[in-house]
């Protein structure tokens, strides 16, 4: 692949340092990947788990398809990300790996070079937008090393999929209009990969629809005047939606079109309005907030400045919609504006070219500030679990535990819905009416509460086997936080 790209970077005069930086910077992104990959154990999303690995657990007969979420039952979710995964553990699983932590592992791992690869051809795209060669050179370092790009790339969910699919073809779609304008013979079968791939990530997330349609219209007003290559642009994306139908046929047992009962479910019978509401501006107001202050202040800008100075620009077209959608539907979430976040290096990087001379000198040193803080967090993002209880379900697995007893709430259930994808065969959940009555039981004990937890502390019958915070840390219970804090404990009682 590199050999290809490299052959057609000299053929566009790019320089043979610059390529090298390209190939160098990459690799680099590529570490970072398989890192957050390895160490984003668990879930950033209810979804993540419940619409992927639990369908998937179903399929493997970690779990029954009568406790799976409502979703099921309605068949409006797509089983194209599920069947993925089968169809890669099933070899690891005939030879014996049939571990689920493992399994989490290479579905991460999976999806982060998927990420990793669409990231590659966005770096690539951007030696077709940028005239100058340090703003070339500074979007592929940003690309590398923007904290949140490897952690949403390592989750195994559909906004990740659909991303990555949607912005692989956005860019190839770039440079195949780069190359069209510079008399470049381009083959028309080139326009029905793209839309193919495009089509692909409407499968995984079916919200993609909004701006593949816009940007299959920008193409048209503004892109090729070829209505062959236009055609096929639009074939390949009904084609790669078509893929979908014989895999919900697998995985719902029936004939049925998950996209429409999606829509169905949410908007015409307006179920969407049972989750949480907010106002139209929320995503302007909430991305200001979950992204990490002071980098929030300039992405957001910087988007908002992109948006409206380049109306026309195709990225616009590709990212826009989804915004104006998703404000518009009551039912919002920050993770909806996970599809479009990878682009955010290219934006700050075409601030460049929008922004006065005289402004980006003034601000150089808030924009170093903010590349340190990132820095800082791409640390921790790296080494950081998506969901630190995964890491007791694990600890239960390795030690092979076959009875927990706990009250009020079981580790191996999360709003109301069971989570099998991790729990042993042969893993028994025993529920008591109350803590007195736990309290007598012999074995392995669960407590979600600190001032239990405590409490069993001093049982000098109780051994604390596992718990969240290390043991040395509820020591200094300073102003009683310990009391006040939900986190998990494990106990074994003689």
């Amino acid at each position: 692949m590199y050999q290809k790209l490299s052959r057609l970077l000299r053929n566009i005069s790019v320089e043979n340092d610059e390529i090298n930086f390209f190939r160098k910077w990459l690799f680099i992104g590529l570490g970072l990947h398989v890192i957050c990959a390895l160490f984003s154990t668990g879930f950033f999303h209810f979804d993540e788990q419940w619409q992927i690995l639990e369908f998937l657990g179903a399929k493997l007969g970690k779990t029954t398809y009568d406790v799976l979420p409502w979703e099921y039952r309605f068949k409006m979710r797509s089983w194209t990300q599920p069947g993925i995964y089968y169809l890669l553990f099933k070899p690891f699983i005939y030879f014996g790996m049939d571990n689920p932590f493992t399994l989490a592992t290479i579905a991460r791992l999976f999806s982060s070079l998927i990420g990793w690869f669409s990231l590659v051809l966005i770096s690539f795209a951007a030696y077709f937008m940028f005239e100058n060669k340090s703003e070339r050179m500074w979007a592929v370092r940003l690309l590398c090393v923007t904290y949140f790009i490897p952690f949403i790339h390592a989750r195994p969910s559909s906004e990740a999929f659909g991303s990555s699919f949607f912005l692989a073809g956005l860019s190839l779609l770039i440079i195949v209009n780069a190359l069209e304008k510079k008399q470049k013979e381009i083959s028309s079968w080139w326009l029905f990969g793209i839309g193919f791939i495009m089509g692909l990530s409407f499968t995984f997330r079916f919200q993609m629809g909004f701006v593949i349609l816009f940007t299959w219209i920008w193409y048209v007003v503004w892109g090729s005047r070829n209505w062959v290559k236009i055609t096929l642009l639009a074939l390949g994306v009904v084609m790669g939606v078509l893929v979908e139908l014989p895999i919900d046929r697998w995985g719902y047992g029936e004939w049925t079109v998950s996209a429409w009962n999606y829509l169905d479910q949410n908007i015409i019978q307006n179920k969407a309005s049972n989750f949480p509401t907010a106002p139209w501006y929320y995503f302007i107001t909430k991305s200001i907030t979950r992204i990490v202050l002071p980098i929030s202040l300039l992405i957001v800008p910087a988007w908002l400045i992109f948006w409206f100075k380049r109306p026309k620009h195709l990225i616009t077209f590709g990212t826009l919609p989804l915004v104006i959608i998703h404000s518009i539907i009551a039912a919002k979430a920050f993770r909806y504006l996970i599809p479009i976040a990878p682009l955010t290096p290219i934006i700050l990087v075409e601030m460049n070219k929008i922004i006065p001379e005289k402004y980006l000198q003034k601000s150089m040193v808030f924009f170093k500030i903010c590349l340190v803080v990132n820095c800082v967090l791409l640390v921790g993002v790296l080494f950081r679990s998506a969901k630190s209880v995964i890491a007791m379900h694990e600890y239960v697995y390795d030690n092979r535990i076959s009875l927990i007893n706990y009250t009020e709430e079981s580790p191996y259930s999360m709003l109301g819905l069971p989570l099998n994808f991790y729990k042993s065969s042969f893993l028994e959940m025993k529920s008591w009416d109350s803590y007195e009555n736990l309290e007598k039981q012999k074995g392995w004990v669960f407590l979600g509460k600190g001032e239990k937890i405590l409490s069993f502390l001093k049982n000098n019958k109780c051994v604390l086997k596992y718990s969240t915070y290390p043991k040395f840390a509820l020591n200094f219970n300073y102003f009683k936080w310990v009391e006040r804090s939900r986190f998990w404990a494990l106990f074994f009682c003689e």
